[in-house]
């Protein structure tokens, strides 16, 4: 199995070592365990198998993950940071994550990160990224309020097709998550809200420039249900239709999703909707407390092969030959 959506903190995040307060780092208290700490608060604890691949790698085996695709935690973006500054600190992280990856063939791909608050500093650096042997980027929905959907970002999507890399989005900051007072589980409603408006808006504006290999994060969230309203107006709409040559519900199937609905009924619908290939197995590990797949119901064992493993492989651009030989146990 590959799992394409997890993510990480390195220990101590050293290569942040900036003077505004705001810049992350991470406390290891006695147990393992690692207080992610932002403008001298506590944003989130975690596992040491956030840092520790050996750790990773035995918990992926007991789980029956093969391979994982690393990506920092979105919080680790830093996309209100100076540019000069977001730059040195991703080639940094990116760093990190080349290393895992060399360290740990077949068991590591990963996902870097760029400065997207200035686009043309992130275009730049995307060659870097291929350099370094990364598979693609890690994007949020939304810089400081403005969508990654928006005209101004079609030269980094431009550029990062023409480089053949890969690109993760994940839901980021909803706008109006201030809203809601729950805490962290306020996500459990933004989180589908912001995915779905950010591919619904990729499709409207058309963004989704030739070639671009798009995963999005939660299953799309609401996009699916937004696409069929638009798909009506659209075949009523000579002048949509006119704009947006191809259908808007054509244009969700060129998009990845990750499996991360959270129930097998919205799993199958989006498989209905999008086709079980373009669905790939994604579990924010380490951050549930579940198991990969925990989602998956009566999948037949053609899609399952696919959600497991194929869809991942085409998407990546790797080989299944790639995987490593592991003694990981089969999902139950």
């Amino acid at each position: 199995m590959i799992d394409t959506h997890t993510h990480v903190v390195p220990n101590g995040l050293p290569f942040s070592n900036f003077t505004d307060p705001r810049w992350p780092s991470v406390v290891v208290d006695a147990g393992g365990r690692g207080a992610v700490m932002m403008a001298g608060k506590v944003f989130r604890t975690v596992r040491d198998v956030s840092w520790d691949l050996d750790a990773r790698v035995d918990e992926m085996g007991r789980s029956g993950v093969d391979t994982q695709v690393l990506s920092p935690m979105p919080e680790l973006m830093l996309t209100w940071a100076p540019p000069a500054d977001a730059a040195r600190y991703a080639e940094g992280m990116n760093t990190w994550l080349a290393d895992a990856v060399r360290d740990n063939p077949g068991r590591f791909e990963a996902f870097g990160i760029v400065p997207i608050q200035d686009v043309e500093s992130a275009t730049r650096m995307l060659a870097d990224v291929r350099a370094m042997g990364l598979r693609g980027v890690m994007l949020p929905t939304n810089v400081e309020g403005v969508s990654l959907a928006d005209q101004r970002f079609k030269e980094f999507y431009l550029e990062a097709a023409a480089l053949d890399l890969c690109i993760f989005v994940h839901a980021f900051h909803p706008l109006y998550g201030g809203q809601l007072s729950r805490g962290r589980s306020k996500a459990a409603v933004t989180f589908p809200i912001e995915i779905g408006y950010y591919v619904s808006a990729m499709v409207l504006n058309n963004m989704l420039v030739r070639g671009l290999r798009l995963l999005v994060s939660h299953g799309g969230g609401s996009a699916p249900h937004v696409l069929d309203r638009l798909a009506w107006v659209w075949s009523n709409d000579e002048a949509l239709r006119e704009s947006m040559s191809i259908p808007p519900m054509e244009q969700l199937k060129q998009i990845y999703y990750d499996s991360l609905t959270f129930s097998s009924r919205s799993l199958a619908h989006l498989g209905e909707i999008v086709g079980f290939d373009r669905i790939v197995l994604g579990s924010d590990y380490p951050f549930l407390n579940a198991a990969p797949g925990f989602n998956f119901g009566s999948l037949s064992a053609d899609n399952l092969t696919r959600v497991h493993e194929s869809n991942a492989c085409d998407f990546l651009g790797i080989s299944p030959r790639r995987l490593a030989d592991s003694d990981a146990l089969p999902l139950q």
